[in-house]
């Protein structure tokens, strides 16, 4: 419970600290920030660690069986009746380029974390897409942004609030950062 408690507050940090230097990259004029937090479990209830077959049971009562990739260490320390957590995040910022933004363009970065051996199975990834583009639609309605970026690609992206999107304009020239995060970890049951 620890690592992943502490996976948890690393992707949150680092969700925040890359809305942030998204934010500074250019000065807004106008900017939205929106975000999803998600938890689930699911717990083990069949595992063959010869073939890294593992058969887990959802919150909900569903199961599902899958491989477990090679890349994942410490699999022999996993029982059944281990509760796999798995925590994750999205977040989009959007802000207004400032005049010296520079050209459209992508870019991509990742970061990953893994449990070290001996512990528990944990893992966390989380990827940030930034994209420069122009707003073509806006919906305060739905509300949502459409904007278009390198090379023609049209996305679309939903606010939580309609005033979020006060300030912006078609035509206007954005940057749009998507934060993508996933932990998963493996814990104990809890003592009875």
């Amino acid at each position: 419970m620890r690592y992943m408690t502490a996976v948890a507050v690393t992707l949150s940090a680092l969700s925040f600290a890359l809305v942030a230097a998204a934010r500074a990259e250019a000065p807004p004029v106008a900017a939205v920030a929106e975000g999803v937090t998600f938890t689930a479990e699911a717990k083990v209830t069949a595992l063959d660690l010869k073939t890294r077959a593992i058969t887990v049971q959802g919150e909900d009562g569903k199961t599902w069986s899958f491989k477990v990739d090679k890349k994942v260490q410490n699999l022999d320390k996993v029982k059944v009746g281990d509760i796999i957590v798995v925590k994750g995040f999205t977040a989009v910022a959007i802000a207004l380029k400032g005049p010296k933004s520079g050209p459209a363009g992508a870019e991509v970065d990742e970061a990953f974390a893994k449990s070290a051996r001996g512990q528990l199975p944990a893992g966390a990834v989380v990827e940030r897409v930034t994209l420069q583009g122009k707003i073509k639609a806006i919906d305060p309605k739905t509300p949502s942004v459409t904007f278009e970026g390198p090379g023609g690609q049209v996305t679309t992206v939903k606010a939580k609030d309609a005033k979020n999107l006060e300030g912006l304009q078609v035509g206007d020239d954005v940057t749009v950062t998507l934060l993508e995060g996933l932990a998963v970890g493996v814990e104990a049951p809890p003592k009875k």
